[in-house]
């Protein structure tokens, strides 16, 4: 698995505007695919995990204050059973790889395998 930075925005939107990792994704506050925005460049910043096959996942970090960041995670459908370890490796990434001490995943409480995969893999 390789996990790291990216500026690839179209894979990334082509990842996240997939209809079925969208429905996994996507809370109330999320804008709906069709006002998606084209450009994703900006403040956020991107992690891609990939494998042979391709991206397998994508993290958004939005930074909230020094040090932290709100963690947004979206995964391609071929790895949805996989997933539990694909976040363990990323967080293993970010404490390694970031200066980031705290991750916080927010979640809806409807969202109940969101939540029981930040649980599990560590947020």
């Amino acid at each position: 698995m390789l996990i790291q930075r990216s500026t690839d925005y179209p894979a990334i939107r082509q990842l996240l505007m997939d209809e079925r990792a969208y429905l996994r994704m996507a809370n109330d506050d999320a804008p709906k695919p069709s006002e998606f925005p084209e450009d994703l460049s900006g403040d956020l910043e991107y992690v891609t995990a990939s494998d042979a096959k391709g991206l397998t996942a994508v993290f958004v970090l939005v930074f909230i204050r020094e040090r932290a960041a709100e963690i947004h995670f979206c995964f391609h459908p071929r790895v949805w059973g996989s997933t539990l370890a694909i976040a363990r490796e990323f967080l293993s990434w970010l404490w390694h790889e970031t200066g980031i001490a705290t991750a916080i995943g927010p979640i809806p409480g409807y969202n109940k395998l969101a939540l029981k995969l930040a649980n599990r893999a560590g947020f």
